[in-house]
């Protein structure tokens, strides 16, 4: 059975729409990551959402690839009250590098649950502060913030403290992690991480996040999460304030 030229969704189709309606955008590596990884496979997907009406694609950015978000059309197909949103170039970014973390979040706890902004801007009780997602494990919520620059510590202050009072982790994710960043969380030991993450457009490159997000004290960590932990000690800082490795 067919509907504007291609097969009715299936369940595999509604997933991956799904989780890119959550997320806003997946970029075309991203999806492809997704899929099977294979670009080829994003291409086709790509191709055949867009011929029926579900998604728009374009590359919003000079050095970004083609990104794909939900139309209304795709929105309602998949019973979404949320209303479609084209996303402007400044978000691009941001939303892209929040779609890999989730991906290593998966990967390093695949029993957690994360929401998105979106999402929880259409909870009820909307919470506050709202972070850019929330990762829930059954030990504790952390609060996940993307930043596209390095803060200054009146920054630091104003836009992260009120997530270290009202959850009980935070991540804040920034381009570099400078001095005075590290010594400012140093201050929240066990309540609040920094991490470096640069992301590769044109590839998927999951970021390496401290095992310590598992948030799980009583089992002892896996062989891939000492294997995460082991980047971020070599590269000299304390677990509160780390680095993620570049391959």
């Amino acid at each position: 059975m067919r509907q504007h030229g291609v097969r009715v969704l299936s369940e595999r189709d509604r997933e991956l729409l799904q989780f890119v309606a959550e997320q806003y955008l997946v970029t075309l590596p991203q999806l492809g990551y997704l899929a099977d990884r294979c670009p080829r496979t994003a291409r086709w997907l790509r191709t055949r959402w867009q011929r029926a009406g579900l998604v728009n694609a374009a590359p919003l950015l000079v050095d970004e690839p083609t990104v794909v978000w939900l139309t209304r059309r795709g929105l309602a197909a998949l019973g979404l009250p949320w209303k479609s949103v084209r996303p402007s170039f400044g978000s691009v970014q941001t939303a892209a590098s929040l779609v890999e973390l989730r991906l290593a979040a998966r990967e390093l706890c695949p029993e957690t649950t994360w929401l998105s902004r979106r999402m929880l801007g259409h909870a009820s009780p909307v919470p506050s502060p709202l972070p850019d997602a929330l990762l829930i494990t059954d030990q504790a919520s952390v609060a996940v913030l993307v930043k596209a620059r390095e803060l200054d510590r009146r920054e630091l202050e104003r836009q992260v403290t009120p997530f270290i009072a009202g959850y009980e982790h935070t991540l804040l994710v920034l381009p570099t992690v400078s001095r005075h960043t590290c010594e400012w969380f140093q201050e929240f030991a066990g309540q609040a991480t920094a991490i470096s993450y640069r992301r590769y457009p044109r590839t998927v490159t999951l970021p390496q996040l401290p095992p310590t997000l598992a948030l799980d004290h009583h089992s002892a960590l896996s062989s891939k999460e000492r294997d995460v932990g082991g980047s971020v000690d070599r590269c000299g800082v304390s677990p509160t304030c780390a680095h993620t490795a570049r391959p």
